[in-house]
């Protein structure tokens, strides 16, 4: 293979970057050249301006061609792809972070390359965090220019998640203030925007945890309602993590517990949908005494009286339809419909989130991505709601 012509300066920036933070061996990939010609070669490096490849693995010898040269470039699965995918697509998400992490720290050197698996990786280990909840760790990730870096490499349909992944970081960073401007770039007259019930999902949730960090309880309990009944089609882990959230916010006021039997009611039944729906049959240390519902009283009556059929226990295996916690009051119940159009999946290679034909999917084909596409719910035709 002769090297591209009139790349000096390209090869110069390339050889001085910095090295891969891993010890991988370079990643071997085939290029297709403008000129129809189709290599293989061993990436090492790669910038804004051209790629740094190896012949082969173990043969030091670099040679560089520049992007404008380029038609397309087809990646080999990295070591420990197939196993970190397995790991994120079923629900392992603290075992998968780690092990997408370390891909994208082997290969950060070619992350800015589109649709590389470095790029993927850091993606897919960015939705292990976010829907495992560890906030923190995400935040501790996902820098500003880390996120311009993964914009630059991923299909335009995963910059609205990454998007709202600065927000979780912002979460994780107890930001209250950056959460907050977050959420008044994405409302409109009281209410948050019409979007894909994925996402709005992610909104009612972060403001759920803002509005509790500010000692709301009860908007805070109607939008952490609103996530569980968004998410449990499009975002089954924050359905979750949303009914543990008013389970609590419930259980931190014990004196409203003993003096308001309906409050005491609704405690219960959040603890039971959790338990049958999200806890595998098993709900978390504490709660055990919560665990079944309670049944009402003749009457309405704070105590005594006859049991008679209780309406919670009716649908306390389903997801409740209305934000409004049960004897709560609160607001009304969701704000807008879906309209019949929906927002138009992730694209093709996305991680199958929503449907998605997002970037991780479609790219995934090559990188190994492609099967984790259908992990997530689509958007395609997934239609819009607001809160």
């Amino acid at each position: 293979m002769s090297k591209t012509t009139g790349i000096g300066a390209v090869a110069g920036i390339l050889l001085g970057m910095a090295a891969a933070v891993g010890a991988a061996e370079p990643l071997r990939a085939t290029i297709e050249l403008a000129d129809s010609r189709s290599n293989v070669v061993f990436l090492v490096k790669a910038n804004e301006q051209g790629i740094l490849w190896q012949y082969t693995p173990d043969n030091p010898a670099t040679d560089t061609t520049a992007l404008a040269d380029i038609v397309s470039i087809e990646f080999d699965d990295p070591e420990g792809w197939a196993e970190a995918v397995i790991l994120y697509r079923s629900g392992k998400y603290a075992e998968a972070a780690p092990a997408l992490g370390k891909i994208a720290d082997d290969y950060v050197d070619i992350v800015t390359l589109e649709a590389s698996p470095a790029a993927m990786a850091r993606y897919l280990q960015l939705e292990s965090l976010r829907k495992g909840g560890m906030y923190s760790e995400l935040a501790a990730i996902l820098t500003e220019e880390t996120r311009a870096k993964l914009q630059a490499a991923l299909d335009e349909s995963l910059h609205l998640q990454l998007g709202l992944d600065a927000g979780w970081a912002a979460v994780g960073r107890e930001d209250w203030e950056a959460v907050n401007a977050l959420l008044a770039e994405n409302t409109e007259d009281g209410h948050i925007k019409a979007m894909a019930p994925r996402y709005l999902t992610q909104f009612t949730f972060m403001r759920g945890l803002s509005r509790s960090a500010a000692g709301e309880t009860k908007p805070a309990i109607d939008d952490f309602y609103r996530t569980a009944t968004f998410g449990y089609g499009n975002d089954i882990e924050v359905s979750g993590q949303a009914i543990r959230r008013v389970m609590d916010l419930l259980v931190a006021e014990p004196e409203k517990l003993e003096a308001n039997r309906t409050r005491l009611r609704q405690l219960h039944a959040a603890t039971y949908l959790y338990k049958t729906m999200f806890g595998k049959g098993t709900v978390p240390a504490g709660f055990e005494e919560y665990a079944e519902v309670l049944p009402a009283t003749e009457g309405g009556g704070e105590e005594g009286g006859a049991v008679v059929e209780d309406t919670v226990a009716e649908g306390a295996g389903e997801m409740p339809t209305d934000a409004s916690a049960e004897g709560e009051g609160g607001e009304a119940p969701m704000e807008g419909e879906a309209p019949p159009a929906g927002e138009g999946g992730d694209t093709p290679a996305e991680e199958g989130d929503g449907g998605a034909d997002a970037a991780p999917e479609a790219e995934g084909e090559e990188s190994g991505e492609g099967e984790d596409a259908d992990s997530e719910g689509g958007e395609a035709g997934e239609g819009e709601a607001s809160a």
